[in-house]
């Protein structure tokens, strides 16, 4: 006899002692219930129970399923939203760009104006008057000039910021138009031409996004990155030979910006984890790309200033 059959027998016996009535009920009710225990299985009410556990379980197990994958499409659509964002800092900076020109293209006078006011000169120049480090990006020698930095900025433009948010974008096109400016003045130091165009800032963003692939390639895939990696670094390399090779073109604000953006891109680079089927990206802030950016404009004027004062 099973024992929770055999426990309530053996309480109604010692209860009922001396009382014939409680005793046979409780024997009946424990052959009652040996009855019910041996009887097959077919068709009981336990073989019921059983099978809507079972059904009970199979649902919960495709309710499951079912919120694992919509939570994966959820987490999957916002991570093409972020990364789909319009570029609005590049396309800003574009728009400015073209601006600049189109004033001084209809107005000759104020086109010479902005040159001598706003282009990179020597190293005396720039450390007297420190905001021509920024201002001769904005500025560009004739159309064919505006018209490929404006192209070269539409395509990496839209990568870096996408990559590394509107915040160290900006700090990464501030610091390569800086770090050209000063390399450029530190080769020539007694230069009279200015120098203007936007070719620095614009291979500091190469140099970031060559950091970033090379900082973050497990997350993107060794073999894409990779791929990405020297396709990127062989238009650069060409760019730079005709920079070198070139006429009236300066190449020492190309080195520039491609070293300063190497630099502050591995700095300000984001941390990417993949997470199963999902890439969780962390980007930097205001806070760190501005203080990136104010340490690469003082390390400038430190050796501006070294340069003028002890001829270093």
């Amino acid at each position: 006899m099973p024992a929770f059959v055999a426990a309530p027998f053996h309480r109604g016996v010692v209860a009922g002692r001396g009382v014939g009535v409680k005793r046979g009920c409780v024997a009946a009710r424990a052959a009652r219930c040996c009855a019910e225990w041996q009887r097959p299985s077919t068709g009981t009410v336990r073989d019921t129970e059983v099978q809507r556990a079972r059904l009970e379980l199979a649902a919960t197990r495709r309710k499951l399923a079912a919120l694992r994958a919509l939570r994966k499409d959820v987490d999957e659509r916002r991570r093409l939203r972020l990364a789909a964002r319009a570029p609005l800092l590049t396309m800003a900076l574009a728009v400015t760009l073209c601006g600049v020109y189109a004033a001084g293209a209809v107005w000759a006078p104020l086109r010479g104006w902005l040159v001598a006011h706003g282009g990179v000169g020597g190293v005396a120049v720039l450390a007297w008057q420190p905001w021509r480090m920024l201002t001769a990006a904005l500025l560009h020698r004739d159309f064919l000039h505006l018209l490929h930095n404006v192209w070269v900025l539409a395509a990496l433009g839209c990568a870096a910021e996408m990559v590394y948010g509107a915040p160290a974008f900006a700090a990464l096109f501030g610091a390569g138009a800086v770090g050209g400016a000063i390399v450029a003045a530190l080769a020539r130091p007694a230069r009279v031409n200015m120098s203007v165009g936007a070719s620095g800032a614009l291979h500091a963003l190469a140099g970031a996004l060559m950091a970033h692939l090379r900082l973050n390639r497990r997350a993107l895939g060794k073999r894409a990155a990779a791929t990405t990696l020297c396709a990127l670094g062989a238009a650069t390399l060409v760019a730079l030979a005709a920079a070198w090779t070139a006429t009236g073109v300066d190449f020492a604000a190309h080195f520039g910006g491609l070293l300063v953006g190497t630099v502050v891109g591995a700095i300000l680079a984001p941390v990417v984890r993949r997470v199963g089927n999902v890439a969780r990206v962390k980007r930097a802030g205001w806070w760190k790309s501005v203080g990136v950016g104010v340490g690469v404009v003082g390390v400038g004027m430190a050796l501006l200033v070294a340069r003028l004062c002890y001829g270093v």
